[in-house]
Parts: structure tokens; C-alpha cells; sequence
């Protein structure tokens, strides 16, 4: 039986940032991967901002694809909004290559890559965790789920759930011809029910794209009739598909996300925004609050569960606070109707608006734009609940 100190179930690139910092830390680690490469398949859209290279430290070079430095937003009506100006808000990457890249980076740091390994079982005792990965078994002293939305090892050992799953579908387009810098957004029960669909261009001549959307799961029209009215709007209604993908987001935090020396992390924990169903960035967070914590449990000798216990208070430091602001925003959005959505946009098309937009936008902290919106459009604070409006401590 292989033993090592971390095992890290999948090697997307929050599992692979955990295990290279557990790895630059001494540890020894293996990531188990199910898939028989890093990266695939892809189920992401890819738009980040420059924190996800900040934060695991790792260099842009050519995994920018793309630079956005605005936004169209259309209404369930058609009516849109335009945000934005000089300033890049937002980075397109090859998000395979930047998958690859994080988990090479675990590998320079000592960490062990299993590709087309599949964890079929796992347990733990007081002094430490197996898992079945096909064949083979593993015996560690700790455990991270990092295994995505369908975890794994988050059904084995019985965490909740996420409070809900949205549905998507998405594809890689080619021969448009697209405002290279702006993305568009489309609004509206007809396109995506409780959420929202996308147009991102991924090369600066704007002739290649991201679409997608997202819907709330078991909402109606389904998803391939949602996908038939995206690919319908004028913009893109004579492009060639590429490839198609789809998945599921978890929404709602998995809540307490560590149980003794099982702990999960990213997707796996749903530490995903509401907002947007951007999971690297908040993820990213969450998985250096977890390498820390578990480099200090091995610094106890022997390794102290309790100390990992401590995850759970660390990660809602770094990011609690954001992602229950945008469930509580999340609850307000999917219950109002096309109507409802009108009338914000009317408030949204004013100047003073679109300017406090632009200048505050940031999609890793949507929270954040609340009050200077609100400053500049009283009128909407009669339809943001109370608890929107509770400041972060």
C-alpha cells in the first residue's frame, strides 16, 4: 500500500494548488485524478481576473487568450446596459493549459500526479485515511476532496450537500464577429431561467468565442431549449460550433465543509459564487486556508485532527462572507420574474449607475459594488432585502 502524508482527490487546479503548497511545505502528496489528463474536459468559461495567477503564484505568459474591459447586458426585452471603459476587468485564459500549469507546478514541488485513477472507496480512522483508487490502494494521514461538483469523497463520508445545482451548457464557437473586449450577458426566463447566459470572445480579432449558460436545475424551458434561444441572438446566430460541453455548479457552501481528516475544498464544498458560478478565485482561497492548516497539523507530531478543524473558521474568513452575500442576492434574483428584471434594468441604464459600475466593478467581490450602485440609484434600496445590506464586519 502507497503512503503519503496528503492524499488530494482531483486535479483540477484547486486540488493542485493544495498539494503544492502541502509539497513545498515537506509534505508528501498525491493527487488522484480520474480523468487520463489534467484539464479535461473542459466545463468552465474561463474569465478570471488576475488573482488567479496572483494567488497560486504562477505567470501568465500564453494562458491569457483575451482581455475584457466591459460588459453588455441585455434585458429579458432586449434593452441593454453597457459597462465599462479602458481599465481590464477581466482576463480570458486557455483554461486547460492553465489547469496543466498548476498541477505541473505541484509536480515541480514533489507532489505525486495519478492521471485515470478513480477513487472507488475511502474510510478513516483515529490515525488515518485509505482510499481504493481502482486497484490500488492509498494510506495517508489526511484527506482533501477537491473532486468537483459530483465529490466523491463528499458523498462517502456524508457531508451535506450543496443547497442547490444550477445545470449548464456551453461550447466554443468560431467565425463571429464580436466587440473583442466586451462580453455580452442575456437576461430572462426564455434564455436562462434564475440565471443568466454568456458570449466571451477568446481572441482579440473577436471572431472566436465562450458561450454558455447556466439555469437553476429542473427549471423550465430545458436546457437544450435555453441553449436554442442563445444561439439565436444576432450576434452569434451564424457562427460554427466548435465543441460542446455542460456540467453542473453547486451553489450554497457545504457547511461544516472537515470532518476530523477528511476535508473538502473548491467546487466540492460549493465554495463557488452565486453571482456568477466562478469558482477559481474563491476556491484559491479557500485551498491555501486548507494547505496552511494542514501544514500546522503536521508540525504537531503526532498530526492533531483538531488542529484540522480549524479550516472550517479559516476558509469562511477568507471567504464566508462573500459567498453567503451572494446567496442571499442569488434567492432575490431567482424569484424575480422578466418584469421584475425590467425595472432594474431601467435603474441600471442611468449614467450615474453605469459609472459606479464601471469604476468599482470586481467579479471576485460582487458585494462589493452594492453601495456605490445604490449610492448613485436610491430608488432600488425599496427592492435589496435587509440582509444584502448588512456590511461585512
Amino acid at each position: 500500500m502507497e503512503q503519503y502524508d496528503v492524499i488530494i482527490a482531483g486535479g483540477g487546479p484547486i486540488g493542485c494548488a493544495v498539494g503544492r503548497w502541502c509539497a513545498n511545505a515537506g509534505r508528501t502528496v498525491v493527487i488522484v485524478e480520474e480523468h487520463n489528463a489534467v484539464g479535461s474536459p473542459l466545463h468552465c468559461a474561463g474569465l478570471v481576473t488576475d488573482r488567479a495567477f496572483s494567488l497560486p503564484d504562477i505567470p501568465q505568459d500564453d494562458l491569457v487568450l483575451n482581455t475584457i474591459t466591459g460588459a453588455e447586458i441585455h434585458s429579458p426585452a432586449g434593452s441593454t446596459v453597457a459597462i465599462g471603459g479602458d481599465r481590464t476587468h477581466a482576463l480570458v485564459i486557455d483554461r486547460v493549459r492553465y489547469d496543466q500549469a498548476l498541477a505541473e507546478a505541484a509536480v515541480h514541488e514533489g507532489a505525486t500526479l495519478m492521471t485515470d485513477a478513480k477513487i472507488t472507496d475511502a474510510r478513516q480512522t483515529a490515525d488515518n485515511v485509505s482510499v481504493d483508487c481502482d486497484t490500488q490502494k492509498i494510506q495517508g494521514q489526511v484527506l482533501v476532496g477537491a473532486d468537483g461538483a459530483r465529490s466523491t469523497i463528499r458523498s462517502l463520508f456524508h457531508f451535506t450537500k450543496p443547497v442547490e445545482y444550477l445545470e449548464g451548457i456551453g461550447a466554443e464557437i468560431k467565425g463571429v464577429r464580436l466587440q473583442p473586449q466586451t462580453v455580452l450577458i442575456y437576461t430572462g426566463a426564455s434564455v436562462a431561467p434564475g440565471f443568466f447566459a454568456w458570449v466571451i470572445p477568446t481572441n482579440r480579432q473577436g471572431t472566436k468565442a465562450r458561450i454558455g449558460l447556466c439555469k437553476s436545475k429542473g427549471s423550465h424551458p430545458s436546457l437544450q431549449e435555453c441553449y436554442t434561444a442563445l444561439l439565436n441572438k444576432p450576434a452569434i446566430a451564424d457562427a460554427e460550433l466548435v465543441c460542446r460541453y455542460g456540467g453542473l455548479v453547486p451553489l450554497g457552501a457545504v457547511d461544516p465543509c472537515v470532518q476530523s481528516r477528511v476535508m473538502l475544498v473548491g467546487d466540492a464544498a460549493a465554495q463557488v459564487k452565486p453571482t456568477s458560478g466562478g469558482g477559481i478565485v474563491t476556491g484559491l482561497l479557500c485551498a491555501r486556508q486548507c494547505a496552511r492548516t494542514i501544514n500546522e497539523a503536521f508540525a504537531k507530531q503526532p498530526l492533531s485532527p483538531r488542529t484540522i478543524l480549524r479550516y472550517q473558521t479559516r476558509w469562511k474568513r477568507v471567504a464566508g462572507h462573500e459567498l453567503a452575500w451572494g446567496m442571499a442576492f442569488r434567492r432575490l434574483y431567482r424569484r424575480s420574474s422578466d418584469s421584475h428584471l425590467e425595472s432594474w434594468f431601467k435603474e441600471l441604464q442611468k449614467p450615474a449607475v453605469t459609472a459606479a459600475i464601471t469604476r468599482n466593478g470586481d467579479i471576485d467581490y460582487p458585494s462589493r459594488l452594492l453601495f456605490p450602485v445604490l449610492a448613485a440609484a436610491p430608488q432600488l434600496a425599496v427592492k435589496v432585502p435587509r440582509v444584502l445590506l448588512t456590511k461585512r464586519p
